[in-house]
């Protein structure tokens, strides 16, 4: 199952997400709705895990989320066997976080820390397919700032049409 907050928003309940995986079912986290910090994606399924069940348990940890979208992602794929972990004959694709970073201090639970404190600007490089596509927490395929005013002028556009229809 994916527990997206988007769908969680949009549902008048919680999905059953503790239940489904205690029945078998296989947890996955991504970023397919409208909040696309994987960080915040992995604190939304650990607190929503919690609030089911009242309590934290050992089964329900920050390791878990991690698990989610990662083997567990390229599980409910159908990929598990050439993604989702850093192993010798898998595809080369991975993040590198600045654990450097005053939030994600000290580092006596990397996991916790992780999942409870970072964001997705706490990402310094990127690697797809071996090819780096962020580095040093710039994108190596574009100039970000080419695509903010590209962003800024469509918006612009959309608004006066908008504004001109009414």
């Amino acid at each position: 199952m994916s527990l997206t907050r988007g769908a969680a928003l949009a549902a008048p309940f919680i999905a059953p997400a503790r239940r489904l995986v205690e029945a078998g079912g296989r947890l996955t986290l991504a970023t397919d709705n409208m909040h696309a910090d994987m960080m915040g994606i992995l604190r939304w399924g650990l607190g929503m895990g919690r609030v089911q069940t009242g309590r934290v348990e050992a089964s329900w940890q920050p390791e878990h989320m991690l698990h989610a979208p990662t083997e567990g992602g390229a599980a409910a794929m159908g990929m598990e066997a050439e993604l989702g972990q850093v192993a010798l004959g898998f595809r080369a694709d991975g993040v590198a976080i600045d654990l450097r970073r005053p939030h994600l201090m000290p580092h006596n639970d990397p996991p916790g820390t992780l999942v409870h404190t970072g964001m997705g600007r706490d990402v310094s490089h990127v690697v797809v397919e071996g090819e780096v596509v962020v580095e040093d927490y710039r994108p190596t395929r574009c100039d970000p700032e080419e695509v903010i005013r590209a962003g800024a002028a469509a918006s612009a556009a959309l608004g006066e049409g908008a504004h001109a229809a009414l």
